[in-house]
């Protein structure tokens, strides 16, 4: 099968009975009259995906070269995944997310890249190789498993984000174990939360707040240099009055676009926004109009990337830039993670790790590192799951950083 026409006569062939509009029809009907008829059928009659009534023709298209992918023995597994470039090289297995009868006879190829600054990738047979750079941001890239010279193909779509070295995906038990110093503003405090997440298992979310009130977050920065802020959010409220807003230095970003990318059912979308050198202040502001609530009256923000390029003089907060750090990633982990310790002189240090009984589960380093970055791997392959503590003692001083072992 090539071409849609192949398609529909596959469908009379066989005598299938599932609804797919004409060709004629294809981007020519009101939308609403499309009422979720799209179900795409493949070989021995296997579903290969539904579009709904908002869908556009580019998915359409997607869908049905996917569908005549199927009929080649090409399926995909996974529509979708978000990857962090928390190390130099991460490599990717894309038998995770195609299924091939024949991966001999399956080429993979980078279909698109929409920065190709922030990682260099490369596909060796079935892998895909992701090599960050020293440029921090996201981009959205196509990797399809196609039928060789054929437009014939399974898309996967990947978002990528290359973080700065201070980052915080929520992976934290409430707002006060957060490395970044935030503030909270407005009626309603933000709260840490499972059942929304863009990375991994936990978001923030918004304050259930009452009509005319706002529920903010917000956070100061003193830049050496200039830098990148990344962040998802994600909206469920009345849509145009109940909305959220950003503010870079109370100048409101979010209301540079339309209001319905900001309010109503709106999935996690990524958004990136150059931060000047200098003072400056960072807001979310979510503002809930008169009327009562709507859809679930809250949003949620996650994965958000600051830029480090700190002032060392800054006061703000110790845990930022300008003073000894401890941190970990991932974290929840299972079985391994990384203890980072950032140091801003020479120290004799003891890092250790402790159950939630204080009873000594590891003796990480002892001994002199200078000024700067360490890392150090920590493997909970021998410990049961539950909560541990990474304990440095550097001088008269001791961090502590809390650790969830999840198996």
């Amino acid at each position: 099968m090539n071409t849609y026409t192949d398609l529909l006569e596959f469908r009379i062939v066989n005598f299938v009975n599932f609804p797919l509009a004409t060709r004629d029809e294809l981007g020519y009907r009101y939308p609403g009259d499309f009422s979720n008829v799209f179900t795409f059928i493949g070989k021995n009659n296997r579903i290969i995906g539904t579009l709904g009534a908002e869908t556009s023709i580019e998915e359409i298209d997607a869908m049905l070269k996917r569908t005549m992918a199927s009929f080649y023995g090409i399926y995909l597994t996974k529509e979708k995944e978000n990857i962090l470039l928390t190390e130099n090289t991460i490599e990717l297995d894309l038998k995770d997310y195609f299924l091939s009868e024949n991966y001999s006879e399956t080429e993979f190829v980078i279909k698109s890249s929409s920065n190709p600054y922030i990682v260099q990738p490369v596909i060796q047979d079935t892998k895909l190789i992701l090599e960050r750079t020293s440029i921090v941001g996201f981009s959205d890239m196509e990797i399809i498993a196609r039928v060789p010279g054929k437009e014939i193909y399974a898309k996967l779509d990947i978002k990528i984000i290359n973080p700065s070295s201070l980052y915080e995906d929520f992976e934290i038990a409430d707002m006060s174990d957060s490395q970044i110093p935030w503030e909270m503003t407005g009626s309603m405090p933000w709260t840490v939360t499972s059942e929304q997440s863009y990375f991994n298992s936990r978001s923030i979310r918004s304050g259930r707040i009452s009509p005319n009130e706002i529920s903010g977050i917000s956070l100061k920065l003193d830049l050496a240099q200039p830098g990148t802020l990344i962040f998802a959010y994600k909206t469920s409220t009345r849509p145009y009055f109940d909305r959220l807003h950003f503010f870079i230095d109370d100048l409101d970003y979010s209301d540079t676009e339309s209001t319905e990318l900001w309010s109503g059912l709106n999935d996690w979308r990524i958004m990136s926004f150059s931060i000047r050198a200098g003072l400056r202040s960072i807001r979310w502001e979510y503002i809930k109009g008169p009327y009562d609530p709507f859809n679930d009256d809250i949003v949620w923000l996650d994965m958000i990337v600051v830029p480090d390029k700190l002032n060392k003089d800054t006061s703000t907060d110790s845990s930022v830039g300008n003073s000894t750090s401890l941190r970990s990633f991932p974290n929840p982990f299972n079985p391994a993670t990384e203890i980072r310790i950032e140091l801003i002189k020479n120290e004799h240090i003891e890092l250790i790790v402790f159950d939630a009984k204080g009873r000594q589960v590891a003796d990480i380093h002892r001994g002199e590192l200078e000024k700067g970055v360490h890392s150090f791997s920590f493997d909970g392959s021998r410990l049961s799951s539950g909560i541990y503590y990474s304990v440095l003692k550097y001088g008269d001083k001791i961090l502590t950083n809390k650790l969830i072992l999840a198996k």
